[in-house]
């Protein structure tokens, strides 16, 4: 089943459960409120004959003995106030002896039917028990107290309705219980109309980035339109599509960078084989002599050639996690000294000046000797291929409250502010000021870029107040 039926289908059930609880309480409380007030209403209605038993009561010495031994008494009382209410009429005062007096004589009244009084009313007495009438405390009752002087002297007690057999109330929760019938298939209806269209609207989102997706599996990493709308949606859907935008553009980038790899691998290779084979044909045509002097050139272009085999396997192992360290805590100050010494006849021989700025204090880190020897060997061998006779090289290292700083910078070719940021990344090289004539493969800067990444520190490329390049490393203290 497609995910718009079962959103669909949830909605739906959902409403429908909402609608079915919502039936049941409206027409629970329905029900409950009219016998409530049908309840009330009979107690209102029994309160005089609750004030003529009170009024009996002190008659007869306010005691219900009198009254117990004779229920005439209460019958007649209760019958009374039946007629009364019958006619709709109010019930007589009582009096002492339940007759009223006759001053003058009048014409008989009609009489009126007479109405038993129901057998359902009982009289209590404080301790509620029973003085007139059966009393059933297991089944639901209303006591009424009867109250005389202040006090409570007993209780009328009525059996509680519990449901309607016949009446007007009856109707009147017909009527009602259709009607919920009706409002209730009505916001049924209305959900339905109206969990169609969410489902779909939830759903179409889903699909453009579906079609996204099924994209990038079939290595299309150009810009996909469909997820325009998308992305400007202010929910979790929105936030999937910027992250699918974001993951297709580092798709696009990675490809990228792989065909330049390759290219980049391809051609670097090529040109000293080239040269070989140039030199090589040459020879066995005898347009070359085989000599020292041609031979030494073909032993360079193959130094050369092994030499970027050699740093490109490097490179794929610091890449794949395949360099080792050994790592113990060293003071870098000393190493840094001594791989400048190591480093100064070869940059006095291309007639470079080497200036140095040590901290005069220890400091410590963790790392590996040997590869930040390698590191600072190959950032001074990067000098040396870019600047001229004349240019300045300059070493500082420093202490910052965490880190170890080291910065070699040189007074070279400078570096234009948009290539910074690239001059690690696999053979890259810039045309214009460090190209192949002068430079390497373009792989030093991004070996000591995995170099430096190993020893969770950091590098970085600026431009240098020199002129030239300014690379600066950062490495953490060692916390022991």
């Amino acid at each position: 089943m497609r995910i718009q039926n079962k959103l669909f289908l949830t909605l739906l059930i959902t409403s429908l459960g909402v609608v079915t609880v919502m039936f049941a309480l409206i027409r629970w409380s329905v029900d409950q409120g009219m016998l409530q007030y049908v309840n009330t209403r009979e107690a209102e209605r029994l309160k005089p004959v609750i004030a003529d038993i009170a009024a009996l009561y002190q008659e007869k010495g306010n005691s219900w003995q009198t009254i117990k031994n004779n229920p005439r008494l209460i019958h007649r009382l209760l019958r009374n106030h039946m007629s009364s209410l019958a006619n709709n009429n109010p019930p007589p005062p009582h009096t002492r002896d339940n007759k009223p007096r006759r001053e003058h004589p009048k014409p008989r009244p009609k009489r009126t039917p007479y109405h038993p009084p129901p057998n359902k009313l009982a009289i209590l007495d404080q301790q509620q028990n029973p003085i007139f009438g059966r009393f059933n405390s297991d089944r639901p009752h209303q006591l009424l107290a009867i109250e005389a002087n202040g006090e409570t002297i007993g209780w009328l007690t009525r059996p509680q309705q519990q449901r309607f057999t016949e009446g007007f109330e009856l109707t009147f929760i017909q009527q009602q219980n259709k009607a919920l019938i009706i409002i209730s298939l009505l916001v049924l209806a209305i959900s339905i109309l109206f969990s169609l269209p969410l489902a779909r609207h939830l759903i179409l989102p889903l699909r453009d980035i579906g079609r996204s997706v099924h994209k990038l599996t079939q290595g299309d990493y150009s810009e996909n339109k469909n997820l325009a709308a998308v992305k400007k949606r202010r929910d979790e859907l929105g936030e999937l599509a910027v992250y699918i935008q974001e993951l297709t553009h580092t798709l696009n980038e990675n490809d990228r960078s792989r065909k330049r790899w390759l290219a980049d691998t391809s051609h670097e290779l090529r040109t000293p084989v080239s040269i070989l084979l140039g030199e090589l044909e040459a020879m066995i045509d005898g347009v070359r002599e085989i000599k020292k002097d041609n031979i030494q050139s073909l032993f360079i272009e193959i130094k050369q050639l092994q030499q970027l085999i050699d740093d490109l396997q490097a490179l794929n192992n610091a890449d794949i996690g395949g360099l080792s360290y050994r790592k113990s805590t060293i003071n870098i100050v000393p190493l840094v000294e001594q791989q400048c010494h190591l480093n100064e006849n070869l940059l006095k021989q291309h007639q470079l000046s080497l200036h140095t700025t040590l901290a005069a204090t220890d400091i410590n880190c963790y790392v590996d000797e040997s590869r930040i020897a390698q590191l600072i060997d190959n950032l001074l061998s990067n000098c040396i291929k870019y600047c001229g006779q004349g240019d300045k090289v300059h070493i500082t290292v420093t202490q910052s409250e965490q880190s170890a700083i080291i910065c070699i910078e040189d007074s070279g070719p400078g570096v234009p502010k948009q290539a910074l940021n690239q001059l690690f990344d696999h053979l890259y090289r810039v045309e214009n000021s460090r190209n192949r004539n002068t430079g390497g493969s373009g792989l030093g800067l991004a070996i000591c870029k995995r170099i430096i990444e190993g020893h969770n520190g950091e590098i970085s490329a600026k431009q240098s107040p020199l002129g030239g390049l300014r690379i600066e490393l950062t490495l953490p203290l060692a916390t022991v």
